[in-house]
């Protein structure tokens, strides 16, 4: 029997993320810890998803192969991949959802509802906000809400909003207010501007020989040599996994990192990335790995939506990654600003001058891919070179996700990327939540411990706090 429902050939972006999940089992998922007015039911959480799945295009999207050519298939079928899970470790689910595999005819997204947890959970507790018990005066009902998305149907940009259509489906639910599926959240990622812009990229590139070759050469060095493997051990060849390691600033020190990155002239974004670079030279001379400079590489996620024109509501995939190298000074902690502003600065460059898009052109005019990925069996010894790190920074999410509602409120969100096969030792997910900053680190098992990754993460809250101040 033939399918139906075809609804375009893929783009760029959609066939690279399709092959990273079928290959390398990348997915993203969400945590939502929500306080509602009532207790709510699986059968309350369901009905919004089927409310969700009706109302948003992408979430009815399935990558598959037609006549040898990726497509995105529209479900001509109404189909809800979702349980509820009684009595469950929340950070366990977390995790398992973050090696999921979806069904191969869809849909691509899943979504598990956990109507109660243990107060004394230690992911709880170590996740719980300033403003939380302010909330459950009002609030009183907690549970956690997970989704996962097959990244070639949405990325951060389009999830975020998908949360935020959640929340208020679920105010909406509870309040018993009628809802019109036949109003449509969005439209699909229109690829034919993608392909006109990544055309002219190529053209740029085919017709500077020179130009070409340094781009290459930028992403070569941005995968150098894997300084930290040098003097801290590695783990024994296992079954690769990705864990998250979350941390939350107080509101108080955020906004005066906040106003110190302002006065200073850099974003939020590079002087928290500034911040990591001086922790992990720190790291790294606390093992006497002492050098003139250290070579750092950060690849971070942006939304490439401005470069393509596209509009607001284009849900799908438009991320691309911004390779940024820098070698930090061994003295980075005498000069923190001084360095961020020269990070800063090198950071804008890239993204001003779109290099993100660059990578697939790249990549087919010269047949080299420098970002290396792993099998899921794992590596006998750890790589030379290997990227430092990614981050995705969906900045300050208050205003999209904070308040959905008057029977429901959010106390606390994050995001989780299933990196265990990709070229770097962990990804950054950074992001502003009721004043508080949000790290998640989420770390190889493959390439670091659990001890390293903790000394990390929670030197560079350490090390924020104290350059704060610093003149």
């Amino acid at each position: 029997m033939s399918k139906t429902g075809w609804f375009r050939p893929a783009g760029v972006f959609e066939q690279f993320m399709y092959e990273l999940y079928r290959d390398h089992g990348l997915v993203i998922s969400y945590v939502l810890r929500v306080a509602t007015a009532r207790e709510i039911t699986g059968d309350d959480v369901k009905e919004v998803f089927t409310h969700l799945f009706r109302k948003t295009i992408n979430l009815r999207m399935v990558p598959e192969e037609r006549d040898g050519e990726l497509w995105l298939r529209e479900l001509q079928r109404e189909d809800i991949d979702f349980q509820t899970v009684e009595d469950a470790d929340v950070n366990a689910v977390y995790h398992d959802m973050g090696q999921y595999r979806f069904n191969p005819d869809g849909p691509m997204w899943a979504g598990r509802f956990l109507p109660r947890a243990p107060k004394q959970d230690e992911f709880i507790t170590s996740t719980t906000m300033e403003n939380t018990d302010e909330k459950l005066k009002k609030l009183p009902y907690v549970s956690h809400v997970l989704m996962t998305f097959h990244h070639s149907i949405a990325d951060g940009f389009t999830c975020l909003r998908i949360t935020r259509h959640f929340l208020m489906l679920l105010d909406d639910v509870l309040a018993g207010k009628p809802i019109d599926d036949s109003e449509q959240y969005a439209q699909m990622i229109d690829i034919k501007k993608q392909t006109t812009v990544l055309e002219g990229v190529e053209r740029t590139l085919k017709a500077d020989p020179d130009l070409l070759e340094a781009r290459l050469q930028s992403l070569v060095d941005s995968v150098p040599d894997a300084l930290l493997s040098k003097v801290y051990p590695q783990p024994s060849k296992r079954t690769p996994r990705t864990v998250s390691l979350p941390h939350i600033l107080d509101s108080n020190t955020t906004a005066k990192f906040t106003a110190r990155c302002k006065k200073e002239g850099i974003t939020f974004h590079t002087g928290f990335c500034s911040v990591m670079d001086a922790s992990i030279v720190k790291t790294l001379q606390e093992r006497n790995l002492m050098q003139e400079t250290y070579r750092i590489a950060g690849h971070h996620a942006i939304d490439q939506r401005c470069y393509f024109n596209d509009v607001e509501n284009a849900y799908g995939i438009g991320m691309g990654i911004v390779d940024v190298t820098y070698d930090v000074p061994k003295d980075v902690m005498e000069n923190f600003w001084s360095h961020a502003k020269k990070y800063h600065t090198k950071f804008k460059d890239q993204q001003n001058r779109k290099t993100s898009i660059e990578h697939p052109v790249i990549e087919k005019l010269t047949g080299q891919n420098p970002f290396f990925l792993i099998d899921s069996e794992g590596l006998d010894s750890p790589p030379p070179k290997i990227g430092t790190y990614g981050t995705t920074n969906m900045r300050d999410v208050t205003k999209f996700i904070g308040k959905c509602g008057d029977n429901v409120d959010l106390i606390y969100y994050d995001r989780f990327t299933s990196v265990q096969e990709l070229y770097f030792n962990w990804c950054s997910t950074i992001q502003t939540f009721n004043g508080q900053l949000m790290h998640s680190m989420q770390y190889n098992t493959q390439y670091i411990e659990e001890s390293l990754a903790k000394k990390i993460a929670q030197s560079t809250f350490q090390i924020l706090r104290e350059v704060v101040d610093k003149p």
